[in-house]
């Protein structure tokens, strides 16, 4: 049992990464943007912050609010 037991978690956690792959590159894509005024946000965040969350959407959102400024307030 003890030889079965270890190939098969390891391939358990193989096909929940496959099946989940799009899953996981979205939470990838939302917690390291590629637009340069997020990357910069979070980064003031992460300074800011020891215990910021890139991982919780609330956090991200409220850093966004915080330090990204509105196209619609420009001058």
């Amino acid at each position: 049992m003890n030889r079965l037991f270890f190939p098969l978690i390891l391939i358990t956690l193989g096909v929940a990464g496959i099946a989940g792959q799009d899953a996981i590159n979205a939470q990838w894509v939302a917690m390291y943007p590629h637009e340069p005024a997020r990357q910069v946000a979070l980064s003031h965040c992460t300074t800011e912050d020891s215990w910021f969350n890139r991982f919780s959407a609330s956090a991200r959102a409220a850093c966004y609010k915080k330090y990204l400024v509105a196209p619609e307030a420009w001058p």
